[in-house]
């Protein structure tokens, strides 16, 4: 987990002038319900006998370094600002869209 919050911290200043703290504080805070709802979704899934138990808790974990490593990567290969660039431009497109049907509407 610190390794994403690490990848997406990075940001330019132009970036964070733009958002400010209050993003960051809403994303960290995105990323541990996304990675508390795998946990249970997990557990879920083991207690009904889908899946193994020590899978089940190993699952948000395995999943979380993987998308860790994904993003240090790219920033060791200095295509950091993709990565915050990419997760920035990802919301706002969803937040024109959400704006233009509330034009129509």
């Amino acid at each position: 987990m610190a390794f994403i919050g690490f990848a997406i911290g990075i940001t330019s200043p132009r970036t964070q002038r733009s958002w400010g703290a209050g993003f960051a504080a809403t994303l960290g805070l995105v990323v541990f319900i996304v990675y508390y709802g795998i946990f249970s979704i997990g557990m879920a899934l083991a207690d009904g006998g889908k899946i193994h138990v020590g899978l089940a808790l190993w699952l948000p974990n395995i999943l979380a370094s993987i998308v860790a490593a994904i993003l240090v990567r790219k920033i060791t290969s200095e295509q950091w600002q993709s990565v915050s660039e990419g997760v920035f431009s990802a919301i706002s497109r969803v937040f024109r869209g959400v704006r233009r049907r509330f034009k129509s509407s």
